[in-house]
Parts: structure tokens; C-alpha cells; sequence
């Protein structure tokens, strides 16, 4: 705090914490260099060594409103308002992102620009470009690769690696360990597992897809009877 000139009602625990911030209020920065690099901010929360730090002197931090707990969380955030980041290297990369929710360590690391996230998982939604409103539930899941980033939007993955090898498809609904859409690039589908997921089944409706009997793989669908 030792810039600090009219704002009030900041908490600065730790070496270089909230050092040039000048006339924000309500923030709390605990850990070496936690929201080090601001200018006059409000109401931000960063909780771990560089959480909410700011990019350097020249490029700071003037987003409100954040929550980053971990080491190096939102570490790089500058205009971002509304994000909450929890775990090591969480949203690292993130600079203009809004309204994000990510928990797990590398969770949504790579994007810049990333809006409206929903991220639970380690690692999950790590090498994403601009890729909004998505949801990702699971170790790995919509994770991406460092040759091939998540781009689109509005997809729903739940379990490990599940959508992992997603890129630009859009609007897709993908459950199941390593379930994955049709193609990277396939867009408005349902997934539902993997390939080695062999039939379907509602019991309460008494409704199977299998050939044979249950587990065994095939197109024929039955009801009221798990061997059609």
C-alpha cells in the first residue's frame, strides 16, 4: 500500500501486496505481490503469491470485483471484471475475461479473452482461444491441446477428458469419460460416452438399445424387453 493516496478500507498482507494502488477501495490482497500492479481498483479479492498481481507498471490492473485464490491466479487479468479463479495457475492467462468461474489448478490457463466459463476440474478448459459461455465438469474436460486450442462457445462437457479433443464445434452436450463429439470441429450434437459404451438403457421406462442382451453392441432398440 505504500502508494495509496484516497482509497480506504484496503487489506494488504504480504511483501509488495496492493504496493501501487492509489484510490480503490475494498480490496484484499494477501501474499508476496498480490494485486501488485493496480490503479484504483475496488472491491477485488486476491489470496496467493501473484493472485490478481497485474501484468507490469504499464499494463495494470483495473478490473473490480474478482476473486483469485492460488498461486499466480488471474495473475494477468487488466480491464476483467467479475471472475472468480481458485487453484495454481488458475485463469494465469486471462486479461479481459468477465464473468468466469473456474476451480482447479491450470483450469482455463491459456485464454485471454474468455467470457461467461463455468470450469471445474483440473486442467479442465486449459488451452482454450475466446471461448465463451461454455461449461466444463471433469478432469481434463473441453481440455484442448497446445496445437489444437478450444474455440467454440456454448458447449457442455461433464466427466474426465470429456470433449478434450474439441476445437472449434459449437453447442454440443458431451457426458462420459472421454466421450468426444463426432469431429473437433462438429457443432449442435449429443454425446453420450465413449466408444466403448455398448448400450443405452432407462430403466424406470424399461427402454434399451443393444443387440442381444445388455453390454453387447448393436442397433436394435426394445421396450419392456432388455433383449430385443
Amino acid at each position: 500500500l505504500q502508494d495509496l493516496t484516497t482509497g480506504a478500507n484496503n487489506v494488504a498482507v504480504g511483501w509488495s501486496a496492493l504496493e501501487h494502488q492509489t484510490t480503490g477501495g475494498g480490496n484484499v490482497a494477501i501474499g508476496p505481490q498480490a494485486l501488485r500492479w493496480t490503479a484504483g481498483t475496488t472491491g477485488n479479492i486476491g489470496i496467493g503469491f501473484l493472485a490478481l498481481r497485474g501484468p507490469n507498471d504499464l499494463n495494470v490492473l483495473t478490473g473490480e470485483y474478482n476473486v483469485a485464490i492460488g498461486t499466480s491466479s488471474l495473475n494477468r487479468l487488466t480491464s476483467g471484471d467479475e471472475n472468480i479463479a481458485i487453484g495454481r495457475f488458475n485463469s494465469a492467462q486471462v486479461s479481459n475475461g468477465v464473468g468466469n468461474v473456474s476451480v482447479g489448478s491450470w483450469a482455463l490457463y491459456q485464454d485471454t479473452t474468455a467470457t461467461t466459463n463455468a470450469v471445474f476440474g483440473h486442467r479442465a478448459m486449459e488451452y482454450t482461444n475466446a471461448a465463451d459461455g461454455n461449461v466444463a465438469i471433469g478432469y481434463w474436460a473441453l481440455r484442448g491441446s497446445s496445437g489444437a486450442y478450444v474455440t467454440g462457445d456454448l458447449n457442455i462437457a461433464v466427466g474426465r477428458s470429456a470433449g478434450e479433443s474439441l476445437t472449434t464445434g459449437s453447442q454440443n452436450i458431451i457426458i462420459g469419460y472421454n466421450a468426444d463429439a463426432f469431429t473437433p470441429t462438429t457443432s449442435h450434437e449429443i454425446t453420450l460416452g465413449d466408444t466403448a459404451d455398448k448400450s443405452f438403457r432407462i430403466p424406470g421406462s424399461s427402454f434399451y438399445i443393444n443387440d442381444g442382451s445388455e453390454g453387447t453392441t448393436g442397433t436394435k432398440v426394445g421396450i419392456n424387453t432388455s433383449t430385443p
